[in-house]
């Protein structure tokens, strides 16, 4: 090659490589210099609201079991269970993002008890209760062995 061409390459490769790392910096100082934009999931894809609502929560006074699942976008009570009568029909529920709420029947006692979630922690969920002949307070303890089964 001609030590002219040479040049001519040597000069170019020169130029092309500072163009690049020109580029490159510039990225990068652009990179350093921006603040980060959040981005926002909607609740339901990211976390559950009341991490330790969920699960099989048992009335002591009653014996009543009531399994409790987050199914991605709210709470749902799958079951309500008195193992020695079975299972009891969940005839309501709702979940307003904050406050499960929800009605089974005990066709034995022809009643209706509703639940309403007031918190959780890991071993106890508090709740309100009512039917059409009281109301008041009650702590359900978690059953860590899971829910009863009906034979």
């Amino acid at each position: 090659m001609k030590p002219q061409n040479r040049v001519w390459l040597v000069v170019l490769v020169f130029f092309l490589t500072a163009a690049i790392i020109a580029c490159s910096c510039n990225d990068v100082v652009r990179m350093l210099a921006s603040t980060p934009t959040p981005t926002i999931h909607p609740q339901s894809s990211l976390t559950v609201p009341i991490p330790n609502l969920e699960g099989s929560w048992e009335d002591l006074d009653t014996g009543v079991v009531h399994t409790i699942i987050w199914d991605g976008e709210k709470f749902v009570v799958v079951s309500s269970i008195h193992p020695p009568s079975g299972e009891y029909l969940v005839t309501d529920q709702n979940w307003d993002g904050s406050v499960l709420t929800w009605t089974y029947y005990d066709e034995e006692a022809d009643t209706a008890i509703t639940y309403e979630t007031i918190s959780a922690t890991f071993l106890e969920l508090y709740a309100n209760w009512w039917t059409n002949s009281g109301s008041g307070t009650e702590t359900l303890i978690r059953r860590v062995e899971g829910p009863p089964v009906v034979e």
